[in-house]
């Protein structure tokens, strides 16, 4: 948090970041608690997640 503060970064900027990783984990751990392990797996859904989002 400090160190986005210190890049020039505003907190509305920081506080939607922070959320965004949250969720990303939170999403992960769930793919994770169905089953994908593999790596590559979880690279492909958070890259078409990012691209696409959710439908």
């Amino acid at each position: 948090l400090h160190t986005y503060f210190q890049k020039g970064y505003i907190r509305e900027w920081i506080n939607q970041r922070l959320q965004a990783i949250q969720v990303r984990k939170e999403l992960t751990d769930s793919w994770i608690n169905h089953g994908i392990k593999k790596v590559m797996n979880l690279q492909f859904l958070q890259m078409k997640f990012l691209k696409h989002g959710v439908e």
